[in-house]
Protein backbone atom coordinates (compact mmCIF):
# COMPACT_ATOMS: atom_id res chain seq x y z
CA UNK A 1 0.00 0.00 0.00
CA UNK A 2 1.07 3.58 -0.48
CA UNK A 3 -0.65 6.74 0.60
CA UNK A 4 -0.31 10.48 0.24
CA UNK A 5 -0.82 12.61 3.36
CA UNK A 6 -2.13 16.17 3.26
CA UNK A 7 -3.31 18.75 5.79
CA UNK A 8 -1.27 19.91 8.80
CA UNK A 9 1.20 17.19 7.82
CA UNK A 10 2.06 16.27 4.26
CA UNK A 11 4.20 13.51 2.85
CA UNK A 12 3.99 9.83 2.01
CA UNK A 13 2.90 6.73 3.90
CA UNK A 14 3.91 3.32 2.52
CA UNK A 15 2.24 0.39 4.24
CA UNK A 16 1.87 -3.36 4.41
CA UNK A 17 -1.11 -5.60 5.17
CA UNK A 18 -0.64 -9.29 6.04
CA UNK A 19 -3.39 -11.83 6.76
CA UNK A 20 -2.43 -15.46 7.51
CA UNK A 21 -4.81 -18.18 8.62
CA UNK A 22 -4.53 -21.84 9.62
CA UNK A 23 -7.21 -24.10 11.16
CA UNK A 24 -9.22 -21.37 12.88
CA UNK A 25 -6.17 -19.32 13.89
CA UNK A 26 -5.54 -16.01 12.18
CA UNK A 27 -2.72 -13.48 12.25
CA UNK A 28 -3.44 -10.04 10.82
CA UNK A 29 -1.26 -6.95 10.77
CA UNK A 30 -1.60 -3.58 9.12
CA UNK A 31 1.50 -1.39 9.28
CA UNK A 32 2.50 1.95 7.82
CA UNK A 33 5.30 4.46 8.15
CA UNK A 34 4.57 8.15 7.72
CA UNK A 35 7.31 10.23 6.13
CA UNK A 36 6.61 13.91 6.85
CA UNK A 37 7.98 15.96 3.94
CA UNK A 38 8.58 19.07 6.04
CA UNK A 39 9.76 17.82 9.47
CA UNK A 40 11.39 14.42 9.89
CA UNK A 41 10.71 14.51 13.64
CA UNK A 42 7.02 14.02 12.75
CA UNK A 43 7.77 10.68 11.05
CA UNK A 44 6.17 7.74 12.84
CA UNK A 45 5.35 4.05 12.58
CA UNK A 46 1.75 2.87 13.01
CA UNK A 47 0.71 -0.76 13.47
CA UNK A 48 -2.50 -2.69 14.20
CA UNK A 49 -1.99 -6.41 14.89
CA UNK A 50 -4.44 -9.18 15.84
CA UNK A 51 -3.92 -12.83 16.73
CA UNK A 52 -7.28 -14.63 16.90
CA UNK A 53 -8.91 -18.03 17.09
CA UNK A 54 -12.35 -18.83 15.70
CA UNK A 55 -13.83 -21.95 17.35
CA UNK A 56 -16.94 -21.49 15.14
CA UNK A 57 -17.77 -19.53 11.98
CA UNK A 58 -19.71 -16.90 13.94
CA UNK A 59 -17.24 -16.07 16.77
CA UNK A 60 -13.57 -15.19 17.15
CA UNK A 61 -11.49 -13.98 20.06
CA UNK A 62 -7.88 -13.19 20.75
CA UNK A 63 -5.42 -10.41 21.43
CA UNK A 64 -4.84 -7.11 19.69
CA UNK A 65 -2.05 -4.54 19.81
CA UNK A 66 -1.60 -1.14 18.24
CA UNK A 67 1.22 1.34 18.06
CA UNK A 68 0.05 4.86 17.38
CA UNK A 69 0.54 8.50 18.25
CA UNK A 70 -3.06 9.53 17.53
CA UNK A 71 -3.95 10.28 21.14
CA UNK A 72 -2.16 10.87 24.43
CA UNK A 73 -1.69 7.74 26.57
CA UNK A 74 0.99 6.48 28.92
CA UNK A 75 2.67 4.61 26.08
CA UNK A 76 2.71 4.37 22.33
CA UNK A 77 1.81 0.64 22.37
CA UNK A 78 -1.58 -0.45 23.62
CA UNK A 79 -2.71 -4.08 23.86
CA UNK A 80 -5.57 -6.17 25.14
CA UNK A 81 -8.28 -8.73 24.38
CA UNK A 82 -10.79 -8.67 21.55
CA UNK A 83 -14.04 -10.48 20.73
CA UNK A 84 -15.86 -10.61 17.40
CA UNK A 85 -19.21 -12.12 16.49
CA UNK A 86 -20.99 -12.31 13.16
CA UNK A 87 -24.52 -12.95 11.97
CA UNK A 88 -25.25 -13.29 8.26
CA UNK A 89 -23.59 -10.22 6.66
CA UNK A 90 -22.93 -8.23 9.87
CA UNK A 91 -19.77 -8.44 11.99
CA UNK A 92 -19.43 -6.80 15.43
CA UNK A 93 -16.07 -6.60 17.17
CA UNK A 94 -15.01 -5.09 20.51
CA UNK A 95 -11.48 -4.33 21.64
CA UNK A 96 -10.20 -3.28 25.08
CA UNK A 97 -6.79 -1.62 25.08
CA UNK A 98 -4.82 -1.38 28.32
CA UNK A 99 -7.25 -3.32 30.56
CA UNK A 100 -6.37 -2.88 34.21
CA UNK A 101 -4.96 0.61 33.62
CA UNK A 102 -6.67 3.60 35.17
CA UNK A 103 -8.01 4.64 31.76
CA UNK A 104 -8.60 1.67 29.38
CA UNK A 105 -9.61 2.43 25.78
CA UNK A 106 -12.63 0.65 24.25
CA UNK A 107 -13.01 0.34 20.48
CA UNK A 108 -16.13 -1.04 18.80
CA UNK A 109 -16.43 -1.82 15.11
CA UNK A 110 -19.24 -2.93 12.85
CA UNK A 111 -18.66 -4.42 9.43
CA UNK A 112 -20.87 -5.47 6.56
CA UNK A 113 -19.97 -8.20 4.08
CA UNK A 114 -21.24 -7.88 0.53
Amino acid sequence: MIGVVGGDTYGGAPGLEVNLGFKGFNFYTEDEYLFDASHSYNNYFYSWTELTWAPADWVRFGIVAQRTQAYDTEGHVQRGPMLGVSFKHIELTSYVFNPGWSDPVWVFSIGFKF
